[in-house]
């Protein structure tokens, strides 16, 4: 799948095509946090890359959403961002940093905010949680839950180091750890089903028939697209 992500890959974009400007930056993301993942598995530190793997199962995920609305997506991302503005600016007065911002910076900042965005009905639809219900994704959602307790200061993420032995605890410097899937299964499965999405962004599609092979050849399925086989499924 990787000799697919050839340097010539932007000549598929259309520079005018939004979804598929946003899809390239996800998409992009998703590779280089699956990268993270493998080496980490490499160097056996497959318990330090919980953050990696939710961060490319979100925006495996969050692409799939892009693809589906289109520029509406987009739109509301650019309300998103907005809101994002409006607490940095907010932060930035409050630490009353704002000579040391730059002044494009800061032209950028509230240029965002001044804009006008109208709402839209599928707003909410871009949080994680409530895409997991969109498609409803029950075993993934019960996965993503478990990866999110490692990936941030819980209780689960320091039971990593220690063991309750009953009156005295056993103590780690490396982390005692199973990945819920292992993370070769996981990377194969998140770029396969991340490829699928993307191709459908690009012109042409110029994947859809060496997907449809690899999916045969190796089994793969999509899971975010219900019981599908292959990618024209």
């Amino acid at each position: 799948m990787h000799a697919l992500i050839s340097g010539d890959l932007h000549e598929h974009i259309d520079p005018l095509s939004r979804p598929a400007i946003v899809g390239w930056g996800w998409f992009f993301q998703i590779v280089h946090q699956l990268y993270a993942v493998q080496r980490g598995h490499q160097d056996g530190h497959c318990g330090s890359g919980a953050p990696n793997r939710r961060s490319a199962f979100e925006h495996a995920l969050s692409l799939f959403w892009l693809v589906d609305l289109g520029d509406d997506a987009v739109d509301i991302l650019n309300r998103a961002l907005q809101e994002d503005q409006k607490q940095l600016a907010n932060l930035v007065k409050a630490a009353g940093l704002e000579q040391k911002v730059s002044e494009e910076a800061y032209q950028v900042l509230w240029g965002t905010i001044a804009e006008s965005i109208p709402s839209h009905p599928e707003e909410g639809t871009r949080k994680i949680s409530q895409l997991l219900k969109k498609y409803d994704l029950k075993e993934l959602a019960t996965y993503y839950c478990v990866e999110s307790r490692f990936a941030h200061p819980t209780l689960s993420s320091a039971q990593m180091f220690f063991a309750d032995r009953g009156e005295t605890y056993e103590l780690h410097q490396l982390p005692r750890f199973e990945e819920a899937i292992p993370c070769h299964q996981f990377c194969v499965q998140i770029l396969f089903d991340s490829m699928h999405a993307f191709n459908r962004l690009m012109l042409g599609q110029p994947w859809s028939a060496a997907l449809q092979e690899i999916a045969e050849e190796y089994g793969l399925t999509l899971p975010i697209y219900g019981d599908a086989q292959t990618p024209d499924a």
